[in-house]
Formats: C-alpha cells, structure tokens, sequence
C-alpha cells in the first residue's frame, strides 16, 4: 500500500539533532535571504522530528490536522462544531492541546541579550520547559525585539543559540521591532525571520530592517507602522509602489 508522508502525525517530537547539523543552522545566518532561512528552518525541523508516514485511509487526518496547524487557535478549535468526525476530533485536539505564547527579547548597553517567555496570563514560563514538550502546538503570537543599545558590539554565536532553538522549533506569527540604528547587522538573526505580520514603533528604525520584511519577508501578510510623520509614511508609500527602498527626498513645499 502507498505511503505519504504527514508532518503532524506521531506523539513525541523526535531526538534534537547532533551539534554537526545544529552547526549548519548557525552558519551565516546574517547573511541569509528569508528564504535560505526559511529552507534553515525547515531542514532543523526534519532533523528535530522523524519522518512520520500515512497509510491512505489515514491521509483525510493528516490533511485536516495540517489545515489546523496552519490556522489559530480559535479557528482551529472550531472545527469541534462540525459534524464530521476528524474534523471534530482534530478541533478538540488542539483547542485543548494548543498553546499561545508572548516573547520578549532585548539588549541593553553592556549587558547580555535577554530572553523572556510569557502565557496568555503574563506569567513568566522556562523556556527550556517548552521547548523540551510537544511544540507542535505550540505558538508565539508576537515577538518583541527591543534593542535598547546605543553602542556597536559584537556579539558571540552562543548569545543567539536559544533563540535559534526557540524560533527553528516554534512558530512566531508577528514581529514588534523597536531598536535603535547601531547593531542591527550584528543581531540580524533576531529580526530576520519569516513572519506573517511586521509591527515598527520607531520612527527612527533602521532602513535595513524595513527593507528586509518589505522586500524579503516571503511570509509578510501585514506590515504596520505604530509610529511615523509624513516623509517616512511618503517613503514607506513610494517604496511599496516601486518594489524598493527609495531614497529619502526633501518634501516639496511649494503650492
């Protein structure tokens, strides 16, 4: 009988993978395009998570139970109101299994890069607890990077290793990025990463970090501006039409 492969099958995520492979996902990640990181991402989750197949009578599940991992909660939660007994099933699933998270990083002048994780009700949770239970349910709504740093550093491989862990394991929906210009080349780790919905809050925010998810985010849905004037909001506009970041022009004061 034909075999097809299910992403979402099985109880347990699988072995993590060896320090050689991890070495892979590490390399060169400031350099990557959205998409090569992505493909990074991808790769880890192979490595993290046997391959689990399908018998044929088992393909109507696993197509519905991906659907599931692909929505929200709330949403997958409702198919519980069908009539139909997968599509019930999987919705009771994961409205009892799924688990939504905040997350918290920032970098302060001479200090290490900090990172926080936090429920629906605030409350702090170890990170290495969730990333040792089952993440396929697991979600990040949003992601804030508040790079508070006003000096350019260098930072070491090992400061953004959980991070790695963190965002190869766990889907992240929507970056809030607030960060002052210095630095964001050496922690484009932090703020490369697909994500369907993009939030600035700093007028000031470096091009480079607009550019990417304007131009490179394959995954952007949303793209919100929580803090602009005029020329910027003007730029912002202009870009998008032509598909690349113009350069900044004096505003035209003439009637």
């Amino acid at each position: 009988m034909g075999k097809i492969a299910g992403g979402f099958l099985g109880d347990e995520v699988g072995d993590r993978v060896d320090e050689g492979k991890r070495d892979l996902i590490h390399s060169d990640l400031n350099g990557d395009s959205c998409y090569e990181r992505t493909q990074r991402i991808a790769l880890y989750k192979q490595e993290v998570q046997p391959q689990i197949y399908a018998t044929m009578e088992e393909l109507p599940f696993v197509f519905i139970d991906s659907i599931a991992h692909l929505v929200f909660k709330n949403s997958a939660g409702n198919f519980s109101h069908l009539q139909t007994g997968f599509w019930s099933s999987i919705g009771q699933t994961h409205q009892e299994k799924r688990v939504d998270y905040y997350f918290k990083v920032q970098i302060v002048d001479d200090l290490d890069i900090s990172y926080d994780l936090f429920n629906e009700h605030g409350d702090s949770v170890p990170i290495k607890d969730i990333l040792s239970s089952d993440c396929r349910y697991v979600r990040i709504l949003r992601y804030d990077l508040h790079n508070m740093s006003t000096m350019d550093r260098e930072f070491e491989d090992d400061q953004f290793k959980l991070f790695i862990d963190i965002t190869s394991r766990i889907p992240i929906h929507k970056l809030y990025v607030w960060s002052e210009e210095n630095s964001v080349k050496e922690i484009g780790v932090l703020w490369k990463i697909p994500v369907e919905s993009f939030l600035f809050g700093d007028i000031g925010l470096s091009l480079e970090i607009i550019d990417f998810h304007l131009f490179q985010n394959e995954h952007l849905k949303t793209f919100e501006v929580g803090w602009a004037n005029y020329d910027l909001m003007s730029r912002l506009v202009k870009s998008f039409q032509r598909g690349e970041m113009v350069e900044k022009q004096e505003r035209d004061w003439t009637i």
